[in-house]
């Protein structure tokens, strides 16, 4: 027994420095999507358009602060958060349509992008993660279910939900269901649909819908300085 109160104290002291030690550590490492699940306050953006080197427009904002801002009003209708850090992501080489050619970075988010059937978010951006060029909510109609699609309709509330914060809740409902009206009278019907330019602006952001027979279906949103 003397020895088992000996080999106990130790322990007691042991751990109490291994926990001293690590309690900095775990605070760094903390992911911020992690946070959003505990804090309900919804996070606004403030955004604005800027110019890149070369001339082209960008959003002003980075990728975490849309993870962070979507799943702020995400969180407060489903209790949950929705988009995963980054490390979660796939990260890839690709053109926007919006970006006149030049090749950025594609970070890709969906529940599972092994599915294909589940709407998939991608946003363009820099290398730098900030200067955002342009965010697509995609579906593939080739695996279409009324249940997906749904989805899909629910997460493009969420995406113009986070990027015209100042809008009432029942607006962005109204411009979100007239944008995607066009999206499903074109794939209902075979046609493609590409709009000139935003077909909805507010603020410094513009949005229109993309269908393309044979691809897939989106609403697109784009920096409209002009």
């Amino acid at each position: 027994m003397k020895y088992r109160g000996l080999a106990l104290f130790f322990f007691c002291v042991i751990m109490s420095f291994a926990l001293c030690g690590c309690s900095d550590s775990q605070e760094l490492s903390k992911d911020h999507t992690e946070e959003s699940k505990t804090n309900n306050a919804i996070i606004q953006l403030d955004i604005d358009v800027i110019k890149t080197e070369t001339g082209d427009e960008t959003f002003n904002i980075s990728l975490t602060d849309f993870i962070e801002s979507f799943n702020s009003y995400y969180n407060k209708d489903n209790t949950e958060i929705f988009l995963k850090g980054l490390e979660e992501w796939q990260i890839y080489d690709a053109v926007a349509d919006a970006n006149n050619g030049i090749v950025t970075t594609c970070y890709a988010f969906s529940e599972d992008m092994d599915i294909r059937a589940l709407p998939q978010l991608r946003i363009y951006a820099d290398n730098t993660k900030s200067g955002i060029r342009q965010i697509s909510m995609c579906y593939d109609i080739h695996s279409f279910s009324p249940e997906t699609y749904e989805r899909y309709e629910e997460l493009c509330y969420y995406v113009m939900r986070t990027m015209v914060p100042d809008a009432a809740d029942d607006e962005v409902w109204s411009y979100t269901s007239k944008l995607l009206e066009a999206l499903d009278e074109s794939f209902t019907t075979d046609k493609t649909y590409q709009a000139e330019g935003p077909e909805y602006v507010w603020g410094k952001v513009g949005a229109y819908p993309y269908y393309v027979v044979g691809e897939t279906t989106e609403l697109r949103l784009i920096p409209a300085d002009n």
